[in-house]
C-alpha cells in the first residue's frame, strides 16, 4: 500500500487552506496540515515531516518568500508550491517548466490544483532519488538547491526591491529590481540590459546572493512577465549548452575579429527563424546582404535600410537618451530589428518570422553589431 503523503499549506487567509485541506484531504493517500503563518509552519515542520509545502508569497509577519529560505535551509527534501495573486499565468507557467518551484494562482480551479500537486510530488520524488545517488545541480545561496529563475520570479511576485548577484564559472552578473519589476541587468563579459538579463537567465549552475539595495540605474524598461516569457523560451532552445558569456570579455571567443562584414551576415541566417541580414547606411546604401529563405523584394532593401535608420532617431525623439539599442517593427507574418552598429550612421537589419524566439533573435542580432563594430 503506497504511504500516505503529508502536505503543508501556509496561508493568513483561512478560507484559502479551509478549501486546499478540503480539496485535496484522501484518508490513506494524502493528509494535510494547514498553519496560518510561517512561524506557525515552522513549528509544525519541527515536530513531523511534509512531502509538500504550499505557501502564499506575500503574508503578514514571516513572509513567504522569508519561509521558502527556512524551508530550503532546513528541509531540503521538501518540495514547494508558491501561491501568489500576482503576475500572468503564462509566466508563471513559463518559469515552473524551467525553475524548481511550482507558481499557482490563488484564483485556481481544485482540478488544476491536484494536477499541480501530482506534477509537485513527482519532483519531489525524483530530487531525493537523484540526492540518494549523489547527484544536486542548481544555484547555492541564500536559498539553496533552487534555480535561479526561481529566485528572480519570487523577487518579482514578493515586489522586492533588491539586487541580486550572480556568479558563475567564468562570468558574474547583477539583476536589479524596483518593486517586483526588473529594471537592470549587466554582466562581468560587457552585456547590459535584456541581453545581459537573458544571459544571466542561461546560466547553470553557480552562486547567488541578494543585496538589500535599490540599482542605481535602469536599463530594461520592459514587464517581468514579458522578460521570463522570452528568456524562459531561449532557454528552451539552448538547454544543456555550456555557460559561456554571451557578449563582451577578451577572452569570449565570439569577438575574435571575424574574416569579413559577409561572413558575419551569413552567419546570422543561420539562426533558427532569421530570414534576412542586412549592414547598411543610414541613407540607405547597402553594404552587404545574406538571405535564407526570405520571399520578400530583394529591391526594396536600400529603402527598408533608410525607414529604420530613420525610425531609429524617432525612438531618441519619443524616449530621450535610453539604454535599449535595439528598434522592432512586428509585420503579420515577418519581423524587423534593427539595431545601430557603433556610431558610423551604419545599421544591422534582421528580418525574422514572427513565430520565431524574439529573445534569441535578439542576442543574435546584439552579438552581431558588436562584431561588425570591430570591422567597421
Amino acid at each position: 500500500m503506497p504511504e500516505e503523503r503529508r502536505l503543508l499549506v501556509v496561508d493568513d487567509e483561512e478560507v484559502i487552506t479551509w478549501a486546499i485541506s478540503q480539496a485535496l484531504t484522501r484518508p490513506g493517500e494524502m493528509r494535510v496540515v494547514t498553519a496560518h503563518s510561517g512561524e506557525e509552519a515552522l513549528e509544525l515542520m519541527a515536530k513531523e515531516p511534509f512531502d509538500l509545502i504550499v505557501t502564499d508569497i506575500r503574508m503578514k509577519g514571516m513572509t513567504g518568500l522569508e519561509l521558502l529560505s527556512r524551508i530550503r535551509e532546513t528541509y531540503p527534501g521538501s518540495g514547494v508550491i508558491v501561491m501568489t495573486a500576482y503576475g500572468s499565468p503564462e509566466a508563471k507557467r513559463e518559469a515552473t517548466e524551467r525553475g524548481s518551484l511550482f507558481y499557482l494562482d490563488k484564483t485556481f480551479e481544485l482540478e488544476e490544483f491536484r494536477s499541480v500537486v501530482r506534477k509537485a510530488l513527482e519532483q519531489v520524488d525524483r530530487g531525493r532519488a537523484a540526492v540518494g545517488k549523489g547527484e544536486q545541480e542548481g544555484f547555492s545561496g541564500l536559498i539553496g538547491n533552487l534555480k535561479l529563475i526561481d529566485m528572480v520570479q519570487l523577487h518579482c511576485l514578493a515586489r522586492n526591491t533588491v539586487m541580486l548577484e550572480v556568479h558563475a564559472e567564468k562570468v558574474n552578473g547583477r539583476v536589479g529590481f524596483v518593486d517586483g519589476e526588473i529594471v537592470f541587468a549587466e554582466t562581468s563579459a560587457g552585456a547590459g540590459g535584456r541581453t545581459a538579463f537573458i544571459d544571466i537567465l542561461s546560466w547553470n549552475s553557480g552562486h547567488f546572493e541578494n543585496i538589500d539595495e535599490a540599482p542605481a540605474e535602469q536599463n530594461i524598461d520592459e514587464s517581468w512577465e514579458s522578460l521570463l516569457i522570452e528568456a524562459t523560451a531561449l532557454m528552451e532552445n539552448t538547454a544543456g549548452e555550456p555557460d559561456v558569456p554571451a557578449s563582451g570579455g577578451a577572452d569570449s571567443a565570439e569577438f575574435e575579429t571575424p574574416a569579413d562584414i559577409h561572413t558575419i551576415v551569413e552567419d546570422l541566417v543561420y539562426t533558427d527563424g532569421i530570414v534576412g541580414a542586412v549592414v547598411a547606411g543610414d541613407t540607405g546604401i547597402v553594404v552587404d546582404s545574406a538571405f535564407d529563405g526570405w520571399d520578400g523584394d530583394d529591391n526594396g532593401i536600400a529603402e527598408m535600410a533608410s525607414c529604420m535608420a530613420r525610425i531609429s532617431r524617432v525612438r531618441f525623439v519619443v524616449e530621450g537618451e535610453t539604454q535599449r539599442s535595439h528598434v522592432i517593427i512586428q509585420f503579420d507574418r515577418k519581423r524587423v530589428i534593427a539595431q545601430e552598429v557603433g556610431e558610423l550612421g551604419i545599421f544591422l537589419l534582421v528580418i525574422s518570422s514572427g513565430a520565431g524566439v524574439l529573445a534569441q533573435h535578439l542576442s543574435a542580432t546584439d552579438t552581431a553589431a558588436k562584431k561588425l563594430a570591430r570591422l567597421l
